[in-house]
């Protein structure tokens, strides 16, 4: 609510104004009266009102002349509103030389001073934000010459002003990042109303935007001084407001203390080094440089034995083991210090690949609700648990839609199944690999097959190769071993015994007994 004072020598015409106009409704509230110009002088030099309405003919100091010592005298001068009982021209001439925003004769309408008041408050509204945005590109420019100069650097005695610091002082470089910043609404002004408050200055705490949602500062030592210089509690009490007041989690990183301004600049290197562990600890999500300095990152993607595993889950859809799969990459994030860019590119080979899947599948990656979201989740700024979250909820997803693929696909895909195993059942063939190939959980495959033909298919595959090694035996002069090993069996030995058990025979005994049924045939 912007303030008034109204000024004036005769109380009933004081009264008159503050019970005539809605002052709430045209944004404003009386905060200050005063019976001459003199004492208005000093309400306008201690208080800065944002309007004075103010009589022309006053004792002691008239309204013309307090005008003019205002003007003159201090640097942010209040918007003027002069009310007078005389159509004097003279006045209008000198108001208008002061810069007075209105003149307006006895007896005063309620309707032309609302008008004039709402109009007032639009000005002073818009100037206001213009000397924000003027005085913000000034702090961004001093910040912009601190974290980004190598060697010392000097700043005038107001620039230590526009930044709070203080001459003989540490300080250290903060960094908090707000995440969900397609939902961010809140302004730079908010923001650093919050931090005022943690601090409990008086001031308003001067920020710099890195980019959207994220914001760095200058701390004092002083400014710890109510946290006992406990780091730790300055960043959680920090944290905590911060999102008491927006309702968006956050992470704050922070450099080292550096004893020279001109130094700042190693501090706020130090912060965006921490940054890069914000997935080493995804629930607290505060990281001091001076805890993690000595700790390395990796820069390398997951093991592969994760990525196989992980489809596989994928494709059997077991929905406990995918969970418990993503909860234990997230722990291999945090134990093993991935750097961000290492976490981006574990994700979206895991992302990639139960895509090609489902695309190998004949399947329509645009049904899947969640790919867009997923494919960006790092432009949209999740926070490291989210990430987790959106990931688990995305490969459930990916894991039901194979299922109903698979379901679609099955009958066609059984009986090219069989010829596949008709045509290459003397090869190292297994359900397993079967489902590599046709992209079928291979559980689900030995159960369609049985069900279509009657048979298991290690049954079938074993009935194959061995009516193969039985003509072999009847038709060539090759060796047992090398029969062995052209109809898919690996070891000889097992060979026999299988053949041995299925005909009651040994693959010796059955050609020499072949051999001899020919020849009675011949006699015959």
């Amino acid at each position: 609510m912007k303030t008034v004072l109204i000024v004036d020598d005769e109380e009933f015409v004081r009264l008159g104004l503050k019970s005539l106009i809605d002052w709430k409704a045209c944004g404003f509230q009386i905060s200050y009266e005063a019976d001459n110009g003199e004492d208005a002088l000093t309400i306008i030099q201690n208080q800065k009102p944002d309007v004075v309405i103010t009589d022309i003919r006053m004792p002691v100091l008239s309204g013309l002349e307090l005008i003019e010592k205002v003007v003159n005298e201090i640097d942010s001068s209040p918007k003027f509103i002069i009310i007078s009982g005389y159509d004097d021209f003279s006045y209008a001439q000198q108001a208008v030389r002061y810069g007075v925003s209105d003149y307006i004769l006895k007896p005063i309408e309620k309707a032309e001073v609302e008008s004039i008041l709402i109009k007032l408050g639009k000005q002073i509204g818009e100037e206001n934000e213009i000397e924000m945005l003027g005085a913000q590109v000034n702090t961004d420019n001093l910040f912009k010459r601190l974290i980004s100069n190598v060697n010392s650097l000097e700043l005038d005695k107001q620039s230590m002003r526009d930044l709070r610091i203080k001459e003989k002082n540490n300080f250290f470089y903060l960094l908090f990042e707000f995440f969900y910043i397609e939902d961010f609404e809140y302004s730079d002004i908010q923001i650093s109303s919050v931090i005022q408050a943690v601090i409990q200055s008086t001031e308003m705490i001067p920020m710099y935007k890195h980019e959207r949602g994220l914001y760095g500062m200058i701390v004092n030592s002083d400014d710890l001084i109510s946290f006992e210089n406990e780091r730790a509690l300055f960043f959680a009490e920090m944290k905590e407001k911060l999102y008491a007041h927006t309702n968006i989690e956050l992470g704050i990183y922070a450099g080292d203390v550096v004893e020279e301004l001109g130094k700042i600049k190693r501090s706020f290197s130090e912060a965006m080094y921490a940054k890069n562990f914000t997935f080493t600890n995804i629930q607290y999500q505060v990281f001091d440089y001076c805890q993690i300095s000595f700790k390395e990152l990796t820069y390398t993607e997951l093991d592969e034995r994760i990525y196989v595993l992980l489809m596989e889950h994928i494709e059997n859809n077991n929905q406990k083991q995918i969970i418990n799969l993503i909860e234990e990459i997230f722990h291999t994030f945090s134990e093993k210090y991935f750097a961000p860019v290492a976490v981006t590119a574990s994700i979206n080979r895991c992302i990639h690949g139960v895509v090609s899947t489902i695309n190998t599948l004949k399947g329509d990656e645009k049904r899947l609700e969640l790919l867009e979201r997923m494919i960006h989740w790092h432009q949209v700024k999740l926070s490291p648990n989210e990430v987790k979250k959106l990931l688990i909820r995305f490969m459930l997803e990916c894991g039901l839609y194979i299922v109903e693929l698979r379901k679609q696909n099955a009958k066609g895909d059984i009986h090219i199944i069989k010829q596949y195993i008709d045509r290459h059942f003397c090869k190292q063939i297994s359900l397993k690999s079967l489902s590599s190939e046709f992209y079928l959980n291979s559980v689900y495959l030995g159960q369609l097959f049985k069900k279509t033909y009657g048979i298991y298919f290690k049954d079938y595959l074993l009935e194959l190769r061995l009516n193969e090694a039985k003509k072999q035996l009847r038709l060539t002069n090759k060796r047992v071993y090398e029969i062995s090993s052209q109809v898919g069996f690996g070891s000889t030995d097992y060979f026999v015994t299988l053949f041995e058990r299925k005909t009651g025979t040994t693959p010796t005994e059955y050609r020499n007994q072949t051999i001899k049924n020919q020849k009675n045939e011949e006699m015959i």
